[in-house]
C-alpha cells in the first residue's frame, strides 16, 4: 500500500498539470499572459491603487491614467471586440449616459485589442462620445486582468472604475449584461 502512495504521488508531482486553474498554451507568451491574469485579478482590491496605463485611442492620442487623477474618476471598460453585437449595445447605453457621467466627474474608456481604425469606424457608425483605447499589444487588458481564464486570447468583458485619487472603487468582471452594465455602473457611481 506504502508502494503505490509513494508512486501515485510521484506522477501526480510530475504531472501537475491538473493545478493550473486554466488552460495553459504552449506559446512562449503564455505563461507571462497568465501571469499577468493573476496579477491583474489579486491587485484589483478595492482601495488599491489602479495599475498605471498610457495606451492610444482611436485618434493616436495617448492616454494616461495619471493625466486624470485628482480630476476625475475613471471607467475603463474592455470588450471583445469593435461592432459585435454585445460591444454594439454596451457602447449605445454608455454613450446615452454620457452626460449622467459627465455630471458626476467621470470619463469613460472603452478598451479592446482593435487597432485605432477600427475603433474609428466603430466611434462614427455609433455616434460614440467617449474615447475608445487600442490596446494592439494588450498591456492594459493584461494588467488589468481582462482576459479570459479560458482562452488567454479573447478579452473578458469586464470594467474597472478608479476614483479621482487613482484608487480601484469597483470591478466587474465578467460583465453579464453588457446592455444594462452601464446603468449599473452608474448606479454604483452615484453611491460614491
Amino acid at each position: 500500500m506504502l508502494l503505490v502512495c509513494i508512486v501515485l504521488a510521484s506522477v501526480l508531482v510530475q504531472s501537475s498539470s491538473f493545478l493550473t486553474p486554466f488552460p495553459v498554451s504552449t506559446s512562449r507568451n503564455s505563461n507571462s499572459a497568465i501571469k499577468s491574469f493573476r496579477m491583474g485579478m489579486d491587485h484589483l482590491k478595492i482601495g488599491s491603487d489602479a495599475p498605471a496605463f498610457s495606451v492610444k485611442d482611436q485618434d493616436g492620442a495617448e492616454v494616461t491614467l495619471a493625466s486624470f487623477k485628482g480630476q476625475k474618476n475613471v471607467i475603463v471598460y474592455f470588450y471583445p471586440k469593435d461592432a459585435t453585437p454585445g460591444c454594439t449595445k454596451e457602447a449605445c447605453t454608455f454613450r446615452d449616459l454620457q452626460s449622467d457621467y459627465d455630471a458626476l466627474d467621470c470619463v469613460v474608456l472603452g478598451v479592446s485589442a482593435d487597432s485605432e481604425a477600427s475603433h474609428q469606424d466603430f466611434i462614427a457608425d455609433l455616434g460614440l462620445n467617449f474615447s475608445l483605447l487600442a490596446d494592439t499589444d494588450r498591456s492594459l487588458i493584461n494588467a488589468y486582468g481582462a482576459m479570459k481564464a479560458e482562452d488567454e486570447s479573447k478579452i473578458q468583458r469586464s470594467t474597472v472604475v478608479i476614483d479621482k485619487e487613482g484608487k480601484v472603487a469597483a470591478v466587474w468582471n465578467p460583465v453579464t449584461a453588457a446592455e444594462e452594465h452601464p446603468v449599473e455602473v452608474l448606479e454604483k457611481i452615484k453611491g460614491m
